[in-house]
């Protein structure tokens, strides 16, 4: 399910109150006449169609790694094709000359970057202020203290229904449940939210799994060979370095950067009987969970898809409070009673739970309609 904040006390309660340059014009080419006819006078700037590299070609990612090195190789055998090419028209001397360079041994080549698996983030090594300090802020996320991490992958979206189906399918992976449960659930609550648990619900394949305890989470992260992320992981991959407010920026929360709770989900709530608070007044479309990275717009930094909304996610962590040390890769307390969750849910009506600095924690047990997971992986060399 997903927690409500109280208004009085700050502390949150599981029930209802959720809520480029292009190039010149041919006839501006400068040329030059030769065999009675014009030609162009030299080579002019390619064609860039934007004025920003897409994701695939920016520093760090696989792709635009493997184009580099390629890029480099095929750089390196142009030259010597030029060298050979030229050898004809030169001296004795600068062909000598030119062959004792050719013998050099070569500088060596960067290593490649470490990689992360497909359908994961490379989120590279980088510092921030983890926590908050803003009045506003619940004590469990103060004091806001400097956090170095190194790098790490990141599941670029939660893990879906039909990922965690092939999971349990095959005997690997508990089967989610189709019921509710956690401390102090009333009977109608249990009703109501079981209806929204994802699992066995036709045409939910690209939703978010929930229902899932801490350990189903674990398990199933640790059997693909990944884990679940750190809390400081998490909040690095929504907020990164510079401070924003949102993971997409500091621009109010709306219908078009996350599954939130709408009219739509309170006319759902409605309809059961339940009684729910929107965070805005649109319609975002999905009553309860949406489609993994149906708002790209409220895509973090980093690209990670849904950080905040849809469905909170379980961490790696026990519940613990903040010290003001510096801290370096953090893992959290070394036992507690709660496990972290982290980015609100399509039942929030509250902007607090969208800050990448808020968290709150439940028992490991809980199977919760509001609670799902994304898994985490060390960078590979």
């Amino acid at each position: 399910h997903v927690p409500a904040v109280s208004a009085t006390s700050g502390a949150v309660a599981s029930g209802a109150g959720s809520v480029g340059t292009e190039p010149l014009p041919r006839s501006q080419v400068p040329t030059v006449r030769k065999d009675g006819r014009e030609v162009p006078a030299g080579p002019s700037s390619p064609p860039l169609s934007r004025s920003l590299p897409s994701k695939a070609e920016r520093p760090g990612s696989r792709w635009f790694t493997t184009a580099m090195i390629a890029g480099c190789a095929a750089l390196l055998a142009g030259g010597g094709v030029f060298f050979l090419t030229a050898a004809g028209k030169d001296s004795a001397s600068q062909v000598r000359a030119t062959e004792a360079t050719a013998q050099q041994p070569a500088a060596a080549m960067p290593a490649p970057k470490a990689a992360c698996p497909e359908g994961m983030l490379n989120i590279p090594a980088g510092q921030y202020f983890m926590g908050s300090d803003a009045d506003d802020a619940l004590d469990l996320e103060k004091p806001s203290h400097h956090v170095l991490l190194d790098g790490y992958c990141l599941d670029e979206t939660e893990v879906t229904v039909h990922a965690y189906q092939k999971c349990s399918d095959a005997g690997k992976c508990r089967r989610a449940s189709k019921e509710v449960e956690w401390d102090g659930m009333t009977k109608p609550q249990a009703r109501i939210y079981s209806t929204a648990c994802n699992e066995g619900i036709e045409g939910r394949g690209d939703h978010p799994i929930n229902c899932v305890s801490w350990q189903q989470a674990h398990d199933y992260c640790e059997l693909a060979g990944k884990r679940l992320p750190t809390e400081a992981e998490w909040e690095y991959a929504a907020r990164s370095s510079d401070g924003r407010v949102y993971p997409w920026g500091d621009e109010e929360p709306s219908s078009k950067m996350l599954n939130a709770c709408g009219w739509e989900c309170v006319n759902w709530a409605n309809r059961q009987g339940e009684k729910l608070t929107s965070l805005y007044e649109e319609n975002d479309r999905f009553p309860t969970t949406a489609p993994v990275g149906s708002f790209p717009a409220g895509n973090s930094r980093f690209g990670a898809k849904d950080i905040v909304g849809n469905v909170w996610e379980w961490v790696a962590d026990w519940e613990g409070p903040y010290t003001k040390d510096e801290k370096h890769n953090p893992t959290g307390a070394a036992k507690g009673e709660k496990r972290v969750i982290r980015g609100g849910a399509w039942n929030g009506g509250y902007k607090a739970w969208l800050r990448p600095s808020f968290r709150y924690a439940m028992t490991p047990d809980t199977l919760s309609h509001g609670i799902g997971f994304r898994c985490a992986a060390d960078l590979t060399k």
